[in-house]
């Protein structure tokens, strides 16, 4: 009986680990759509037409393992 619950159980953990593996995609996505940006401007001025266009595209990248996150973080301006 103990097998039966044992088995069970761990056929049941991976099932409860994908829902919080997709939310935190789609949680990424949503970031990474909050940082994607479009601009076109159009600015005309005696008789001379200017264009710009922006696009800024943001993709995630979410890792698997999270022990693939760290590292040696350093900002070359901030030294103590």
């Amino acid at each position: 009986m103990r097998t039966v619950a044992l088995v069970t159980l761990l056929a049941a953990c991976p099932a409860i680990a994908a829902p919080q593996q997709s939310s935190s995609q789609s949680r990424a996505q949503q970031i990474a759509a909050a940082f994607s940006k479009q601009k076109h401007l159009v600015a005309e001025k005696h008789g001379v037409r200017k264009e710009r266009y922006k696009d800024v595209r943001s993709e995630p990248m979410v890792k698997q393992d999270i022990t693939e996150y760290s590292g040696v973080y350093e900002v070359p301006d901030w030294e103590m």
